[in-house]
């Protein structure tokens, strides 16, 4: 179980605008995700994974978590 904020708050709380938000690694991979998809399937930014803070090697010490339980679509992403 994650804890998280949802990014639509954290984009409405710190006035984050445009189309695509892209996330980075520790080992410099990122990606660029459609801001609207986000938005859409309510993904949050977790930094609690089962009530303990997410260590680097855990995901942490934040992770992009896409409720897949809740949008079958999203299985094969």
């Amino acid at each position: 179980v994650f804890t998280g904020v949802e990014f639509t708050s954290l984009a409405k709380e710190y006035g984050l605008t445009g189309n695509n938000v892209r996330a980075f690694a520790w080992d410099d991979y990122s990606y660029s995700m459609p801001a609207a998809e986000l938005s859409k399937y309510k993904v949050i930014i977790a930094y609690k994974k089962n009530g303990e803070l997410m260590d680097v090697s855990e995901l942490g010490p934040f992770a992009i978590i896409y409720p897949r339980d809740s949008y079958p679509e999203l299985n094969n992403i």
